[in-house]
């Protein structure tokens, strides 16, 4: 899946549909003034996966078989955060519906809840490439909590103590 973001241009959003959300929200505001911007409007366009697919080595040794699994250990270049959320959160089970915040307690890394509320769950997700494991205690992370990284972002240490706080 990957989503097309929102209303304001992004490609694949029908441009008639967002002007006449735009329309019937423009002028609106919130119960403290603030002027609303976010129609709720998001489309969504089957494509391929953002995570690397395995192919065959074609020399069976141990190096070929070392360097393709080196590739899994690198994010794929170009992808947008919110994509991979919103397909890691499909393969989760959630429903496209799910909400994406950032988590504003922690400044020093780029760190989401996403939220089903149809399903009453959540999981927290990073997608630095490093981890700082002082910042994410303030998560608070429980053993039923679910912390999704990236594998490069952890070191042996780093993966046996979030393994011991959360799934």
């Amino acid at each position: 899946m990957n989503n097309c973001d929102s209303v304001f241009g992004w490609p694949g959003t029908n441009p008639k549909a967002a002007t006449k959300l735009l329309q019937s929200v423009r002028n609106h505001h919130d119960e403290d003034g603030e002027l609303l911007e976010d129609t709720g409007f998001k489309c969504f366009k089957l494509s391929e996966s953002h995570f690397r697919v395995w192919t065959q080595v074609e020399q069976a040794n141990p190096q070929s078989y070392i360097e393709q699994m080196a590739l899994f250990t690198i994010p794929v270049e170009g992808q947008l955060h919110e994509h991979l959320i919103y397909e890691i959160a499909i393969k989760e089970g959630y429903e496209l519906t799910c909400r994406i915040t950032q988590v504003t307690s922690i400044t020093d890394q780029t760190v989401y809840r996403v939220t089903d509320t149809v399903r009453k769950q959540s999981f927290i997700i990073c997608l630095d490439r490093s981890l700082r494991l002082a910042s994410l205690a303030l998560l608070e992370l429980k053993h039923e909590d679910l912390f999704v990284c990236l594998d490069l972002a952890l070191d042996d240490t780093a993966a046996a103590n979030l393994a011991l706080q959360c799934r």
